[in-house]
């Protein structure tokens, strides 16, 4: 909402955490497994405010209510969740999984450009069950 850049003074005045993307509400209204819905393909850096207009709203309402607050157009926000890796067409139509699978591949290609060697992909399409069994349910929940 604020469409600054995340200098070390923005982050702490616009007080920026990790959030869901898609909900932990709607996840949960929806039937996303836990491991997708905790996992960091359904969390970005977004401010407080930003995340208190979300709440548990779906994507396609919250990206009104955003556009509608900060009063930006449309396309200045896809722009924004572009830059986050994340399709505003999916966010837009709710497809938590199309999201899910192109926001993956798409953080996959950005660590692999960084290191400069392939990632491996150990669940097709990010629609598989990940064994996470070695975690406690503490270690994946989170608190929002």
């Amino acid at each position: 909402m604020e469409d600054k850049a995340l200098d070390q003074v923005q982050y702490v005045n616009m007080a920026v955490d990790i959030h869901h993307i898609f909900p932990k509400k709607w996840c949960l209204d929806n039937n996303i497994d836990i491991e997708r819905r905790e996992s960091i393909v359904n969390k970005t850096a977004i401010s407080a405010k930003t995340n208190r207009t979300i709440g548990g709203a779906a994507p396609s309402s919250y990206l009104v209510a955003i556009q509608n607050r900060a009063q930006i157009a449309s396309a200045q926000l896809d722009d924004l969740l572009e830059a986050h890796l994340v399709s505003a067409e999916d966010l837009r139509n709710d497809q938590f999984d199309v999201f899910f699978a192109r926001r993956r591949e798409n953080l996959c290609v950005l660590i692999e450009s960084a290191m400069g060697k392939s990632v491996p992909r150990d669940v097709e399409d990010g629609h598989g069950e990940e064994d996470s069994a070695q975690f406690g349910e503490w270690e994946i929940e989170e608190g929002d």
